[in-house]
């Protein structure tokens, strides 16, 4: 019979040990995943700042011609930045910033030139990044409609979240150490009265 109680014991402590486990890697997972939509939210709502002022002073060059604004590394709140302007056909007729070209999908510059503001990922040389492509009220030469394209490095979000991962996986093996301990003091007073 003692033998029996020891083994249920066991039992009791091993399913509870598994479903703190269980609750602490999915509750893990929901927080990961709203701290993720929180920062790429942030990252969105500067693109959009950006590029809404890069439209509006961009047109105040000499001969009306449209222009960038060049930032020093770090000038936006630590995130590396590049911007250009393009005509419908993929035209590239100016170009700032601190990140390597721009290669993002066709569909960001189509769907700018015709009216919509659009939000994408992309690469900026070696750095992942996240990018946002607007109309620009100017034509080109040929009357060809423009878009602004601005990107700013997805490396501090990630370096964050890497972080953030980090952090949990840490946490999750001390707090399963203690629900193990916990589990096995509770699975023992439970059985107590069997004995």
């Amino acid at each position: 019979m003692r033998r029996r109680l020891r083994t249920l014991r066991a039992r009791l402590t091993v399913t509870l040990t598994i479903m703190a486990l269980v609750v602490l890697v999915v509750a893990g997972g929901i927080v990961f995943l709203g701290v993720r939509r929180v920062l790429l939210g942030g990252l969105d709502k500067t693109l959009a700042s950006i590029v809404q002022a890069e439209i509006a002073s961009s047109a105040d060059g000499p001969g009306g011609r449209p222009h960038l604004h060049e930032m020093a590394v770090g000038d936006v709140g630590g995130y590396q930045r590049f911007a250009e302007i393009e005509d419908e056909d993929g035209v590239v007729l100016v170009t700032a910033g601190s990140l390597g070209a721009l290669v993002t999908g066709p569909d960001l510059l189509a769907r700018a030139v015709e009216g919509t503001v659009v939000f994408g990922d992309g690469r900026c040389g070696d750095d992942p990044c996240r990018a946002i492509a607007a109309p620009h009220p100017l034509r080109s030469s040929p009357g060809r409609r423009l878009a602004v394209i601005v990107a700013l490095s997805k490396r501090p979000v990630e370096r964050a979240l890497r972080a953030l991962g980090a952090i949990f996986a840490v946490t999750r093996v001390i707090a399963v150490g203690l629900a193990a301990w916990a589990a096995h003091g509770l699975s023992r007073g439970l059985i107590r009265p069997l004995e």
